[in-house]
Formats: structure tokens, sequence, C-alpha cells
């Protein structure tokens, strides 16, 4: 079913005929309404969100936007993906929520923030923390400002102080950890090599 979603849509970028487009969207839907596919539901949400957008541009249908707008908290909120892949689609969501002047704004904002700190702070080991930390350098940077703006231009300036705080505190607090990490592993080390057997230690040298 997929495939034929694909196919479609494949043929609509082709041709640019409206028909194939139609059958694309009527296809990933029905992909969403079956539950026990929900281990494939993600991969779905990007492929219909541009889809339906295609056609809203198409035909102005104010239905398209308003579904699309539907379907970006839904894939924020799918729990049966990683979060850093919910984290980028709530960044998306907010960027185009505020692009269209959309009521979902601030939540779509409060919804990626929220996802940056579970992807940084539930990293499973510190090689990957670090590892996403620095692949997120840019949305880490971008996202509390870009929120802190959007705050500003609405009158909130408390809340826009906050956001800034709130960016800066997490950076730093990532940055804390993994220095605090690294010092506990000298520190570890030192102690090992300070109780190892004296034969092991003769032998080394």
């Amino acid at each position: 079913m997929n495939g034929s979603g694909h196919f479609f849509l494949h043929a609509f970028r082709l041709t640019n005929n409206p028909e194939y487009l139609n059958e694309s969207i009527d296809v990933y839907r029905h992909m969403l309404q079956v539950r026990r596919a929900g281990w494939l539901h993600f991969s779905v949400f990007p492929v219909l969100i541009s889809s339906l957008l295609s056609r809203f541009f198409l035909s102005n249908n104010r239905k398209d936007f308003d579904e699309v707008m539907q379907l970006f908290p839904l894939a924020a909120t799918d729990t049966c993906t990683r979060v850093p892949n919910r984290f980028e689609v709530s960044y998306q969501w907010a960027q185009f929520a505020r692009y269209s002047g959309h009521s979902s704004t601030s939540t779509a904002y409060k919804s990626a923030i929220s996802l940056m700190q579970d992807t940084l702070a539930f990293a499973p080991t510190l090689e990957m923390q670090h590892r996403r930390l620095v692949s997120m350098r840019d949305y880490v940077e971008r996202l509390p400002s870009d929120y802190a703006s959007y705050q500003i231009h609405a009158g909130q300036l408390k809340e826009a102080i906050e956001t800034l705080e709130q960016g800066r505190g997490l950076l730093w607090s990532e940055l804390r950890g993994m220095r605090t990490s690294i010092n506990q592993l000298v520190e570890w080390t030192l102690t090992w090599q300070r109780n190892l057997p004296l034969s092991i230690e003769t032998s080394r040298c």
C-alpha cells in the first residue's frame, strides 16, 4: 500500500495531473487508519503533509491546510517513533504554523522545546549524547531565539526572556553534564591504577 502511494505521488510529479495526487492522498490517509500499522505511521506523516500542501497550493482548499495542521501534532506525539524524529517534525510544525499565522504556533514551539530537552537528556550513552548535541547545535541555538522572537512580536516580553534563559540553561546543563562525566572517568581511572596489584605495576614498567 505504501508503494502505491509513492507511485501515485511520483506520477503526479511527472505529469502534474491532480488525479494522481488525489489518489496518493487517499492511500496515505487509509494507511493512517490501519491501527496495526502504527509503527509505519510516522513515515506516512511527512509525505501526506507534503501531498496535502501541494494540493492546497493548487486549489487553495482550506480543508487541506486544516488537515495538515492536524497531522503535525499527531506526528509530534507519535510514541511509536524516536524522540529525535518527533523533535524535528515539531520544529517544522512551529515554523510552518508561525509562517501561516496559525493558532497552534505557541503549542508547536512548546512541543519542540520539550522534545529538544528529551532528545538531549535521554541519550543512552555519553557518546550518543555528545553526537546529538553536535548534530542539533543549530536547533539548540535557533529554536529558543525563534520562539522568543515570536513571543516578543506577540507582546510577551517576560515569556521571551524566560525562553531565552531556558535555552541557555539547557545548553550549559548538557555541557556541564559531559564535563562531569569526563572528570568522573578520569577519577575512576586514577583510582583503578592506584589499586592495581604490585605485580601488574611492575610488569608495566
